[in-house]
């Protein structure tokens, strides 16, 4: 399905407020805008289950999306717009490790991890700058739960000892 111009040109505006787009230019906006595939929710429908398969990220250009867990009756984030979401999509194949619904109605964008891999192929400066975005956007996550899982646990030693292991052995 393809979007009309006016959509496109107002999606490329949603496009630079999102920390993927740090960075794009216009034109790069409005190239990932036309490589971007609307995808139909209501309020209420599930964007992706957990355990299915994983082949795009999401680009929430309206609305809310809760984050759930099938181990938990409520939510376990609720992210609002404009942001990016189920990004490992593109980056892997494993299957998603949440469920993400529609907390409102909502207007979502996808693009797949094949579309991706074309734009990389392709040697696209897009892919690039959209693949070190993406870095950076894991990195802060992670940093994140790095600082929330060492100011909570009761095993703070242990938690620190993981880490410097981690950092030690990862592969860069």
């Amino acid at each position: 399905m393809s979007m009309s111009a006016s959509t496109t040109a107002a999606l490329g505006d949603v496009l630079s407020g999102l920390p993927i787009c740090v960075g794009l230019s216009a034109e790069e906006r409005a190239r990932l805008a036309v490589a971007l595939v609307p995808v139909s929710v209501k309020k209420g429908d599930a964007v992706f289950k957990e355990g299915t398969q994983s082949n795009a990220m999401y680009l929430l250009a309206r609305g809310k999306v809760e984050v759930r867990l099938l181990s938990r009756e409520k939510p376990i984030a609720t992210l609002k717009a404009p942001t990016v979401f189920g990004e490992m999509g593109v980056l892997t194949s494993s299957p998603h490790c949440a469920t993400c619904i529609a907390a409102t109605q909502s207007e979502i964008y996808a693009l797949s991890a094949t579309r991706f891999d074309e734009l990389v192929a392709r040697g696209d400066l897009l892919a690039y700058k959209l693949g070190l975005n993406l870095a950076r956007m894991l990195a802060a996550r992670l940093r994140e739960v790095d600082e929330q899982l060492e100011g909570k646990s009761e095993r703070s030693g242990e938690f620190a000892s993981v880490r410097e292991r981690l950092m030690r052995d990862w592969s860069y």
